[in-house]
């Protein structure tokens, strides 16, 4: 997994002829036959990729190519070249299982690793196991390494040390055993609840949920995402103008992604060293941005992506 160099200059090219939408394209998306729902791959033609499969009454496209394009970036923060992707399967509860039964057999030769999401449960996506490129490491170190990435990238903003943590949304035991041996204090309080006087606050509880409406709410000077878009990009601004720094979600949220097809040593050590490394070069890059650390971290991983892609993918994960 290599450190990239972030410092030489992007070349984004044209604007693509073709999207879903005017900010997130070009990206693949498979309408489904057999049952209603789609598949979306963040970068065509990718010979990797992965995402969630989420089901619901409806599954809004938009969101699925937001998420598509959230692991993209992850990938390329840790240099792995991979493609986000996204799945949904549009069911009443009742009949989720038949429709689920139907997605997978349909997607089985599609080439993506799918996990499951909101309403899909891991059972109902083991026919897809025997298909799935990624190595068997992958499940049991999430933890450990989602520990990695969201500690690294606090540290690259300061020391740990006596500092207090409040989080919003449950955390696990790695990550709360990783923040005590960092000599932080750390405490769980309700979903929502944003205004803890804190060091450190770590939000996770849903999407959208700090926007630019209820940001001065937040008595953090850091705010670390422990999901996709937990931060609007109106939210991210106004934490901006009160001096909170957040944490990009596609860095801090990359740990896992390490174990999906490792280059060399699998064991739980390497790659959490290597997952470290690139983490915090991600974050020195980040920080040292003029636009913020978002933007920063997003221009770090489009230069990965722009050592194997022709075109950059047209709209950030922001």
């Amino acid at each position: 997994m290599p450190v990239f160099d972030s410092s030489r200059p992007l070349n984004r090219g044209p604007a693509p002829l073709c999207s879903t939408r005017g900010n997130n394209g070009p990206v693949q998306i498979t309408k489904l036959q057999g049952v209603d729902g789609f598949v979306v791959v963040d970068l065509d033609g990718a010979s990797r990729s992965s995402g969630i499969v989420r089901s619901a009454k409806k599954i809004l496209r938009d969101g699925a190519v937001n998420l598509a394009r959230h692991l993209t970036y992850a990938y390329a923060v840790l240099g792995i070249e991979a493609s986000g992707a996204s799945a949904a399967v549009n069911a009443e509860e009742a009949d989720r299982p038949a429709a689920l039964d139907a997605f997978v057999e349909e997607v089985r030769d599609l080439g993506v690793s799918f996990d499951p999401g909101k309403g899909v449960t891991a059972s109902q996506l083991e026919a897809l196991a025997a298909n799935d490129s990624r190595a068997g490491v992958a499940a049991g170190f999430r933890d450990d390494l989602l520990a990695v990435s969201l500690l690294t990238a606090l540290r690259a903003v300061g020391d740990l040390d006596s500092q207090t943590v409040v989080s919003e949304s449950p955390l696990s035991e790695a990550v709360q055993r990783q923040l005590e041996s960092s000599g932080a204090t750390c405490r769980i309080v309700e979903a929502g609840r944003l205004d803890e006087p804190c060091d450190v606050l770590i939000a996770g509880s849903a999407q959208g949920l700090i926007d630019h409406e209820n940001a001065a709410s937040v008595r953090a000077r850091v705010v670390a995402p422990v999901a996709p878009f937990v931060v609007t990009t109106r939210g991210l601004a106004a934490l901006g103008r009160l001096g909170a720094t957040v944490i990009p979600d596609f860095v801090s949220l990359s740990g896992p992604l390490a174990a999906h097809w490792p280059a060399g040593d699998t064991s739980l050590d390497a790659l959490s060293a290597e997952v470290s490394t690139c983490v915090d070069a991600a974050m020195q890059h980040a920080l040292g941005h003029d636009a913020g650390p978002v933007v920063g971290a997003a221009e770090h991983a489009e230069t990965f992506l722009s050592t194997w892609r022709d075109q950059l993918p047209f709209g950030r994960p922001i």
